[in-house]
């Protein structure tokens, strides 16, 4: 067994060793202080590392909540934005609708304009002569 004095550096104890009782009792003594020493160095990591892994895990346990409040927004924004994006569908398919009744109604009205025009037209074809007799009075 190699001399366990130099590791701890106590000079005190590289001295000559006798087999006194004196001398025993102050080896069993120093191994007992280093031993209490080594223990509340111990104690004191252990503490450290449990309060290191509370630290961590208060930390995880935050970031897990930003993290599904996040979600949780980002899940509302796009239910908001699907609701615009099928408001915005119903409005498009309501202005085609209206632009075909506008249409058909344009149509209609040519047609009730035009109809006269080529009925004019068709009897003017067939050699039809029309005359217009217009007089002007003045106004008393």
């Amino acid at each position: 067994m190699s001399d366990k004095s130099q590791d701890f550096g106590y000079s005190w104890i590289n001295s000559s060793r006798s087999s006194s009782p004196s001398i025993s009792f102050k080896e069993n003594c120093s191994d007992c202080n280093k031993n209490k020493t080594l223990e509340l160095i111990l104690g004191k990591l252990e503490l450290q590392n449990s309060l290191i892994k509370q630290h961590f895990s208060v930390s995880n346990k935050d970031l897990q909540k930003e993290k599904n409040l996040e979600e949780l927004k980002n899940k509302i924004m796009q239910e908001k934005i699907l609701a615009l994006t099928e408001k915005v569908n119903d409005q498009q398919i309501m202005l085609q609708q209206m632009q075909l009744k506008f249409n058909d109604d344009k149509t209609e009205k040519d047609n009730e304009i035009h109809q006269p025009i080529k009925k004019l037209m068709s009897h003017l074809a067939y050699g039809y002569r029309i005359s217009f007799n217009i007089t002007l009075s003045p106004i008393n």
